[in-house]
């Protein structure tokens, strides 16, 4: 009976597992002896010596301590800045190019163990499926071979992390991993499993790259000269200058960077814990996040402006060292301002004083966020733009989380198999705001003459379409601005005049009122230019020439980089020179001799911008209404009384002709000296009386013909037209 329950049982178990596509039960294995467990991947001794079995990210390898450092932050709950404690920069590398590895081979690592049906036997698994892939990649770099006894500190974390039961059972399936690797490789023809990532994930830098150690020579520290001699007296000797490629204990500068250099130690060890190093006075860092930088510093010697400089984000301390190093040499910049700190501006603070940094001054406001209140941007310049982005052209991710301060996010977030082709929507969205609010900011200030607009992402929505956008709205923004401002004093004008043009109530008591039919008084036409000044407007430049020896030297798409130069169409340099016309433009150095003694006002100066504008929109009219047009102008060019009682200018000193021949005949005119086309002879003396009369009393008509009446202005109106002397008569 108990036989046959048995066998009901295991058909039923049967029955269930093919239904549900489970797979058989693997035999027991017998127990294993201490001698076939897995050890240490290498010992630190001999890391120079380990077998890469497939390419590794900056070319490092790893040993237990790592993986356990590497566990904790595969495990930390805040993947942005998570908090493990390394013992120097070079182990931080080394694990977190671990952890990238891991994240870029997680899908191939996944399909592998799905095909086991890994996580279905070992459901206790799943949630802590990282660490699965952690030691599962372990294993295959060590082409499942052993390893050594676990040092006892190692053996504690391990024990700490839970890590020996998910590395004994890796150990068990070794065999049948190794043959669902080569599978999945021989299925897709590939004769290395790095064959198999995605394109964007596969690393194109040969063997020889990943020797090469980059940095720049912190001169608050020290100087070009004495980093040399010390680079010689370590063994490694400048390149000859009919070289481009490093050789081993050899180094060379940057062709583009201001001391930034490039060294292939023969080993790396020894440059990376040098007293070079330690003492900070070469920083090591990956050159494409030094661009930026260069450029602005560059922009500021050819340009020469003065001032201050501002980054609107924190995005690497050591790229904000980097940049400050470029400042300190240019006499007409006081400091930089870097903006976007949070709580980490202490540990900034920190970072700038160990480096030996004086002339920056860290905020932990958002630069976007600032008010318009703020005075902190009243001398700034120039401004360098680095917005948070999707990061997608990155050439090396390692570096970038590195200089971050251990971002393991940016790892996370370009390993995701998508990504990189197609954007999320939400995540790139948030990006895309950010963006468009500080270059927004940093247009907005009228003392800015230019913004380097710095992006290492692959999508045109944050590159060009977002630069051509925003420089689109705001000329368009300033071109309204002016347009308000142009019908506001239009409109303070023609107040003004309806004010002060209206007689005394005595004055229209004594003088009959005349209605004039008022057919000069034509509706404004809408304005179709708008005069701007071009220090309001900007335009997308060219970069500068870093490298004047060198032709088309500068690849941003291989840089993995997108730097754009936005500036003002007319710089404005605040130098004595320029502060001088300012003053002499506000009188403040007096009036000049010879000059007429004028006052004006706001209300003048608007009115003479109207005026321009009425001017440039006559041009742009068609022939039919450019008479209109010139009858607006004069009607409003007309002086009012007011502006008449006003008028203090000098006297000119030219006779007038009348006046010379009235004194000539003892102050009786017998004639006028003017003739006209029409009659070729002078006027009598009673046509000009009755001519004055006309002009200066009650007109009478039809008594002189109208050409004669339009071609002589009398005595103070002598510029001005009938029509204009007639109506300010009456």
């Amino acid at each position: 009976m108990g036989v046959r329950d048995d066998a009901k049982g295991n058909r039923l178990r049967h029955a269930l597992r093919k239904l549900l596509k489970m797979p058989a039960p693997w035999p027991e294995a017998a127990e294993e002896t201490e001698a076939k467990r897995p050890r240490v991947s290498v010992t630190p001794t001999k890391r120079h010596d380990c077998r890469r079995s497939i390419q590794s990210a900056g070319g490092l390898c790893w040993s237990s301590a790592d993986l356990a450092l590497a566990a904790s932050l595969l495990e930390t709950p805040n993947a942005r800045f998570p908090t493990v404690t390394f013992a120097n920069q070079e182990e931080k590398r080394r694990v977190f190019s671990l952890v990238y590895d891991v994240l870029r081979y997680k899908s191939i690592l996944n399909q592998a163990l799905n095909d086991l049906y890994f996580f279905v036997r070992y459901p206790h698994f799943k949630e802590r499926c990282h660490l699965v892939w952690l030691l599962f990649f372990d294993l295959y770099k060590r082409d499942f071979a052993l390893r050594d006894p676990l040092e006892s500190d190692v053996e504690a974390a391990f024990a700490s992390q839970g890590l020996h039961e998910v590395d004994e059972t890796l150990w068990q399936l070794r065999v049948k991993l190794a043959a669902t690797i080569s599978r999945l490789r021989i299925k897709s023809g590939a004769h290395s499993l790095s064959k198999l990532l995605p394109r964007h994930l596969r690393i194109t830098r040969s063997a020889l790259e990943e020797n090469i150690v980059t940095g720049w020579i912190n001169i608050f520290k020290t100087n070009v000269n004495d980093t040399s001699y010390s680079l010689q007296d370590m063994g490694i000797m400048p390149l000859p200058r009919d070289r481009d490629l490093l050789e081993p204990s050899t180094f060379k500068t940057d062709h583009l960077l201001p001391r930034f250099l490039h060294i292939m130690p023969s080993l790396r060890e020894d440059l990376v814990e040098s007293t070079l190093v330690k003492d900070n006075h070469i920083i090591m860092q990956e050159r494409t996040f030094c661009l930026g930088p260069a450029v602005v510093a560059q922009l500021l010697k050819d340009l020469s402006l003065s001032g201050k400089v501002a980054q609107t984000h924190v995005n690497s301390p050591i790229t904000m060292a980097y940049f400050a190093n470029l400042l300190v040499n240019n006499d007409k910049i006081d400091s930089l301002l870097v903006f976007g700190a949070g709580y980490r501006k202490e540990a900034c603070d920190q970072y700038l004083r160990e480096l030996g940094v004086k002339n920056t001054r860290v905020y932990a406001e958002n630069f976007a966020s600032l008010s318009p209140e703020s005075r902190v941007l009243d001398n700034v310049i120039a401004v360098l733009a680095t917005p948070p982005n999707t990061n997608s052209s990155v050439t090396d991710p390692v570096d970038l989380a590195v200089a971050r301060g251990g971002d393991l996010q940016i790892l996370q977030q370009l390993t995701d198999d998508d990504f990189a082709s197609t954007p999320r929507g939400d995540h790139i969205n948030k990006f895309l705001v950010d963006q468009r609010d500080t270059l927004r900011r940093a247009m907005s200030k009228p003392q800015i003459q230019f913004v380097v607009y710095e992006t290492h992402s692959r999508f045109t929505c944050e590159n060009e379409e977002m630069v051509t956008t925003l420089v689109t709205d705001l000329n368009n923004y300033a071109a309204e601005v002016h347009l308000e401002e142009l019908r506001r004093a239009q409109g303070e004008s023609q107040e003004k005049e309806r004010g002060t043009g209206e007689p005394a109530a005595e004055a229209q008591a004594e003088v009959p009122v005349v209605k004039i039919e008022d057919d000069l008084s034509l509706p404004i036409p809408p304005l179709q230019t708008v005069v701007i000044p071009p220090t309001d407007l900007f335009e997308l430049a060219d970069l500068p020439n870093l490298c004047p020896n060198y032709e088309n030297c500068l690849d941003l798409v291989a840089e993995g980089t997108y730097i754009a130069f936005i500036k003002r169409k007319e710089i404005t340099r605040l130098d004595p020179k320029y502060m001088i016309q300012m003053a002499e433009a506000r009188g403040l150095f007096g009036r000049p001799e010879n000059s007429p003694k004028t006052k004006t006002t706001g209300q003048t100066a608007r009115a003479k911008a109207a005026l321009a504008a009425l001017q440039a929109r006559s041009e742009m009219m068609e022939e039919k209404n450019k008479a209109k047009v010139k009858v607006e102008m004069d009607r409003i060019a007309a002086p009012t009384r007011a502006s008449l009682l006003r008028d203090i200018r000098p006297p000119s000193t030219r006779d007038c002709p009348r006046y010379t021949h009235h004194l000539a005949h003892d102050g009786t005119p017998s004639y006028l000296l003017r003739s006209y086309e029409s009659r070729k002879t002078f006027l009598t003396p009673q046509e000009e009386e009755d001519l004055i009369c006309r002009l200066y009393t009650s007109p009478k008509v039809n008594i002189y013909p109208p050409t004669l009446y339009e071609d002589l202005p009398p005595l103070k109106f002598w510029n001005s037209p009938a029509s204009v002397i007639e109506s300010y008569l009456q």
